[in-house]
């Protein structure tokens, strides 16, 4: 009895309880509100008939458990999107809108209200943050009356009720391209983030482009201070709308194929002790092209040349070679986070619209480059999926 007492009391339950939950389980709002429900309930059963000795000690082994052996991560194990609302993610470089035309569809048409979020894009206290161009091609290009821009560094502001109204009125949410680490460093556990989960609760979309669809996972890739080039840095929480997941853009112009193999295989053991990595799943995606994620389905959308890498380390063997941890999504492809099942390829692209910069192929044959024979080859290759690393050793 008297160790229970003595972690009882490490524990201050049942008035500190739910700040115990609080502080040892953020990373995942679904998991904390579960467990806050919980004790609730079992801390108000005990309250008049039990006690105090025994509440505190139920509390406090609760509190024990919840914070030391069955993290967020552990329980939530499986990747699944919202369980309302929509999410629009894109991969960058989305010059004509393609994607962005469609997430301003699902949210409404042009007279949804929509919040752009231009955080990303700068430190600078001389950037034009309220007149961030997604809000400009919105107002301007789209027509749309109902354009508001929220931002901040300050966490501080982060938490005023007169910043986050904007988000509580929105039926929809854009986060702009950057850098991700910002996003975090500004919204974690603050009262806009609190807004933003409500935005997909009722049913509402919430999308970004480049830093603004890293940020939606659950691991932040690139979230590193010093540069994106490290994938695995200061900054490892994103918001956590797919959970389990890892989120890498500009894939395919920035050679980023193996950059979510590093993440998911951290052979540098840079990653937090608490997050599960072999449940992750990697999601890197193709500029102009995204993913329109409901509930544990998305679609892949954009460009029809555009491709999603998928890299899903569960079915990853000592023997499995880089080219082969990955799957390759086209234009119109659906897929299924929670079971990891492909429902659809997709279509590939007609040759006529894989858009290539003057001299691509002539730097693919000269110089060493891929060493295909043909382009009849490089294009039947590509209307497989194959990657370049894949079918220049088969040739």
């Amino acid at each position: 009895m008297r160790t229970i007492l003595e972690l009882s009391q490490c524990f201050s339950c049942p008035r500190n309880t739910f700040s115990q939950v609080n502080t040892f389980a953020p990373r995942d709002r679904t998991v904390q509100t579960y467990f806050k429900n919980a004790l609730a309930a079992l801390t108000d059963s005990f309250v008049r008939a039990s006690p105090r000795v025994i509440r505190s000690a139920i509390c406090g082994l609760l509190c024990f458990f919840v914070s030391m052996a069955i993290s967020p991560s552990r329980l939530l194990a499986e990747t699944t999107g919202p369980t309302k609302g929509t999410l629009v993610i894109v991969g960058g470089g989305d010059k004509d809108h393609l994607v962005f035309d469609h997430f301003v569809k699902l949210a409404g048409g042009v007279n949804a209200r929509l919040v752009v979020i231009p955080t990303a894009s700068s430190t600078s206290p001389d950037y034009d943050y309220a007149n961030h161009y997604a809000a400009v091609y919105a107002r301007e290009g789209l027509k749309m009356p109902h354009v508001t821009v929220v931002h901040t560094h300050d966490r501080t502001e982060a938490d005023e009720e007169s910043l986050s109204k904007p988000i509580r009125e929105a039926d929809a949410v854009w986060f702009s391209g950057g850098r991700q680490w910002r996003i975090a460093d500004a919204y974690l556990d603050t009262l806009v983030e609190r807004e933003l989960h409500a935005v997909l609760e009722r049913g509402g979309v919430i999308g970004g482009s480049s830093a603004g669809a890293s940020i939606q996972g659950s691991f932040l890739v690139r979230g590193d201070t010093k540069g994106s080039n490290i994938l695995i840095g200061d900054h490892q929480r994103g918001l956590g709308y797919i959970t389990n997941s890892a989120i890498d853009q500009h894939v395919i112009p920035r050679n980023r194929q193996g950059g979510l193999i590093e993440v998911l295989t951290d052979p540098d053991s840079k990653m937090d002790s608490g997050i599960d990595r072999e449940s992750l799943l990697g999601i890197g995606i193709d500029e102009a092209t995204g993913i329109v994620v409901r509930g544990n389905e998305f679609e892949v959308v954009g460009k029809e040349d555009g491709v999603v890498l998928l890299y899903n380390p569960k079915t990853w063997t000592p023997e499995t070679a880089d080219n082969e941890k990955y799957l390759t999504l086209r234009n119109g492809a659906k897929y299924n986070l929670k079971d990891r099942v492909v429902l659809d390829r997709g279509k590939p692209p007609r040759t006529t619209t894989a858009r290539r910069p003057e001299g691509y192929y002539k730097d693919i044959f000269m110089d060493g480059g891929v060493r295909l024979s043909s382009k009849k080859r490089l294009l039947a290759a590509e209307s497989l999926g194959l990657s370049y690393e894949h079918y220049a050793d088969k040739d």
